[in-house]
């Protein structure tokens, strides 16, 4: 009897070893629909800076220990996680993330959705903006759509800031995209537009996607579609914004 127990006790302790050592993990990442590999997908070890991509053919190399956590992310794809186990060879499939395909958004000619729209676009909804402190279309730009840069305005009373759609399109004509607002191209100052009517912005920057403005869009184009009334219960929204300002340099 005393015999099996150090028996066990060995055992125990080789398991326990084993368990908690570094291993090096391989893996592949494939398409759940297709079974097709899936490159660029991000693959980290939760918890830790230890991190790897997949390559072309949808595999990946990753040190981790038995009882951690996997979390693979890809854009177009449905995040996922898994646990290492005492295996060494690890197989996912990550499923399409429908939402992506089937968003809707508005272009030149119409709305469309994601999947079915091969041009350039970028659209930012009124869940983008609501919960930001801007006060006006450019500000709500900045830093919500890839390409697009929002510079700060000149100070002058009124001015906002200036938007260029993948950089300067000329060195001395305007660089300013086109504004169209609920189909109609806007004359006036964008900043004059409450970001509260908002209802979503599709920015477009590429030739095809903008073909139907010709050289008025040559920096771009950014379609505006306002808030209308909706059939359904009456609601009513309050946004206040408040601030505080200091002098940096006291009397």
């Amino acid at each position: 009897m005393k015999k099996l127990l150090q028996i066990l006790s060995v055992l125990l302790i080789i398991a326990t070893t084993a368990f908690g050592q570094q291993r090096t993990i391989t893996g592949t990442v494939t398409n759940k629909e297709d079974g097709t590999p899936v490159p660029g997908v991000s693959v980290k070890v939760a918890g830790t800076k230890v991190s790897t991509q997949t390559g072309p053919d949808g595999k990946f190399t990753i040190t981790g220990v038995a009882g951690q956590t996997l979390q693979l992310t890809s854009l177009g794809f449905t995040a996922q996680t898994i646990t290492l186990g005492t295996s060494n060879v690890v197989r996912v499939q990550l499923a399409t993330e429908s939402n992506a395909l089937t968003e809707v958004i508005v272009v030149a000619y119409g709305t469309t959705t994601k999947g079915a729209f091969t041009g350039a676009a970028s659209k930012v909804g009124a869940d983008d903006i609501k919960d930001r402190p801007v006060t006006n279309l450019n500000s709500a730009l900045s830093g919500a759509a890839p390409g697009v840069q929002v510079n700060a305005g000149s100070g002058q009373p009124g001015a906002g800031p200036s938007v260029r759609i993948r950089g300067f399109g000329s060195y001395s004509a305007s660089n300013d995209p086109l504004y169209i607002v609920d189909g109609i191209q806007y004359p006036g100052s964008i900043a004059n537009i409450n970001v509260d009517d908002i209802e979503s912005i599709s920015i477009l920057k590429d030739a095809a996607s903008s073909a139907l403005y010709g050289s008025s869009a040559a920096n771009g184009v950014v379609l505006v579609t306002t808030k209308k009334g909706k059939q359904g219960k009456e609601t009513l929204s309050v946004r206040a914004l408040q601030g505080i300002t200091s002098r940096g340099i006291s009397e």
